[in-house]
């Protein structure tokens, strides 16, 4: 997961968070390329079109990926997926 820099502070130190990374990507099944959108959902505060461009993806594939990950987790937004990351209990 991205780590905070000077250079970029939107990021958040996430090494703690890495087991609950792995939990919820066997939980969901996530493929390679959910889990990347995943990954900067919830360590950055940018807009999707921000993100997209970083990850040099179209902003519609970027929101195709994550509506597909709203579907497996069960949420209905960015704000609802990272509350359910950050509250679900790690098995």
């Amino acid at each position: 997961m991205a780590k905070q820099t000077a250079d970029n502070p939107h990021q958040v130190p996430c090494a703690a968070n890495d087991q609950r990374l792995a939990a919820f990507k066997q939980r969901y099944d996530f493929t390679p390329n959910e889990l990347k959108v995943l990954d900067v959902v919830l360590t950055r505060s940018e807009s999707i079109r921000e993100l997209a461009q970083e990850m040099f993806m179209s902003e519609r594939v970027f929101q195709r990926y994550l509506t597909k990950i709203y579907g497996k987790t069960g949420t209905k937004s960015r704000i609802d997926l990272i509350l359910k990351y950050y509250t679900e209990p790690m098995e």
